[in-house]
């Protein structure tokens, strides 16, 4: 009898009650791969059977390949954990000028800037890696250096340049080389681009909680794919997790430290608040309170360490585990994003191998998104019931139309006339409705995606800025209005010399 008998007819459960169109799965115990297999379609639409081969994008799960990265350039002896990232990257500089000459390189990796998130500024952007590096002294810290764990994507980009800095490869080049190539990783990548231009890949969907299950764009993030731009196979997958049980070493070859791989493992910032990505797992008593490594958060599951990572963007959810104690280690991929689904594969793969009766992690997590739901509608209409109604604007429409700039931020254009306003920032379009006084709702898709923006006047009653709430842990965004250039007027004709 082994471990997996009944396991095909989990998953199909599991698809159907969270609506996922595929997924792949792969397990490795003691250093072979115990089981791998494709689930469902790669898209509705020509149902091309998943394959444990089939790409996918694993989001945030790329937080540790970044880490491991930096843990490299450690061995090499071309970088030092502890020293200042200016000593590597002269140009580094935050808002917290404190910050600017301490932050090191674990610093970067453990998500303790100090920073908040700041996720609107990169996502859909059109700048280059480099040119949102020269942002970052723009952007509002929420907490003091090293005093608070606070996840954060831009910190792991930035991981990425300072790996581009130090070997003179690109984190796309290095990763490839120093990762992907040992491990016989053949078909992962580091770009959805390059993802399309093969075969046998995985398409993103969505499947809003008021809506149907749809096939959506791929999203490019290329720019800040240290933290989360890889896309890879289980199989693939499955080698990586072999890589991190084994202490660094993959069939023989040492490919990293045990050193560094330890330290990556181990508890280096307490999560004070709830577990981040996993809050709904930290009241069971079944998970310990989590802390996170070095790309990798770390728990305890039903009494032995728990290391895992999940990926999340546009279309795709991830999950990455290991339990190293047992030399268990798990990876399940999906292409709809926002669902838990993963999670609850890989500790349901987990609770066979320890012999454990099976939790029924699945309705633990529909529970949580049900409250994620219903607290999120609690907002919105808690923000309803401060509106002052009745009121109207200062000016008409047509005086908010306009470029307002933030040095960090960039560009958020106003647009309409008279019969109504629009907004577009970052190429993401917004529709824009009064709510009272100068303060206005950006609305991307439902109702209950909805961001204040307040118009404030100059004393001489011109609308001079927009301050807007796009990271909710620091103050609005001040966006200045730019000044529309006049047209230079045509030079007057001179007579002919005759």
């Amino acid at each position: 009898m082994s471990v997996f008998d009944g396991f095909d007819d989990f998953m199909a459960d599991i698809m159907e009650q969270w609506s996922v169109p595929g997924m792949a799965v792969a397990v490795v115990q003691d250093d072979e791969i115990i089981y791998q297999k494709g689930f469902g379609y790669t898209e509705l639409e020509s149902k091309a059977p998943v394959t444990p081969e089939t790409i996918f994008a694993i989001g945030s799960s790329s937080k540790a390949f970044t880490a491991m990265c930096l843990g490299i350039l450690v061995d090499d002896g071309l970088l030092d954990w502890h020293k200042p990232l200016r000593q590597y990257m002269p140009d580094f500089e935050l808002m917290d000028k404190f910050a600017t000459e301490r932050m090191n390189a674990m610093d970067l990796v453990t998500h303790r800037s100090g920073l908040p998130r700041h996720d609107l500024l990169w996502y859909n952007s059109p700048l280059s890696r480099k040119e949102i590096f020269t942002k970052l002294k723009y952007l509002e810290p929420s907490k003091d250096f090293r005093s608070w764990m606070q996840y954060q994507n831009l910190m792991f980009m930035t991981a990425g340049v300072l790996v581009e800095a130090i070997s003179g490869k690109t984190w796309e080049e290095f990763v490839t080389e120093r990762i992907f190539e040992p491990l016989g990783m053949t078909r992962s990548n580091c770009s959805v681009d390059d993802t399309q231009a093969g075969e046998n890949y995985a398409y993103p969907h969505s499947k809003p909680f008021d809506g149907d299950l749809k096939q959506i764009p791929f999203r490019n993030i290329d720019a800040i794919g240290p933290a989360g731009s890889i896309n890879s196979t289980a199989a693939d997958m499955a080698n990586w997790l072999r890589l991190n049980l084994n202490k660094g070493t993959f069939n023989g070859e040492r490919i990293a430290s045990e050193d560094v791989v330890t330290e990556m493992q181990s508890r280096q910032m307490p999560i004070v608040t709830k577990a981040m990505m996993f809050p709904f797992l930290d009241t069971h008593p079944e998970i310990g309170q989590a802390s996170y490594g070095m790309g990798w958060f770390i728990q305890n599951y039903r009494g032995t360490k728990w290391v895992h990572h999940g990926g999340a963007i546009d279309g795709f959810i991830a999950q990455v585990a290991m339990l190293p104690q047992k030399n268990i280690g798990a990876v399940c991929l999906s292409n709809l994003g926002g669902k838990h689904a993963p999670i609850a594969v890989c500790c349901n793969i987990f609770d066979r191998l320890l012999g454990k009766e099976s939790i029924d992690w699945s309705g633990v997590l529909m529970e949580f998104t049900d409250k994620a739901i219903g607290k999120m509608k609690e907002g919105h209409q808690e923000l309803q019931e401060t509106r002052h109604p009745d009121t109207q604007p200062s000016h008409e429409l047509t005086a908010y139309v306009g470029e307002y700039e933030h040095p960090g931020y960039g560009v958020l254009t106003v647009t309409g006339d008279e019969n109504g306003l629009a907004a577009s920032y970052n190429n993401l379009d917004f529709s824009v409705h009064h709510f009272h006084y100068d303060v206005f709702m950006m609305q991307q898709d439902t109702e209950y995606d909805q961001t204040p923006a307040s118009f404030i006047s100059s004393i001489k009653g011109d609308i001079e800025e927009v301050r807007v709430q796009m990271e909710p842990n620091v103050k609005p965004i001040v966006f200045t209005r730019v000044p529309v250039k006049e047209e230079a007027a045509e030079p007057e004709a001179q007579p002919e010399e005759v």
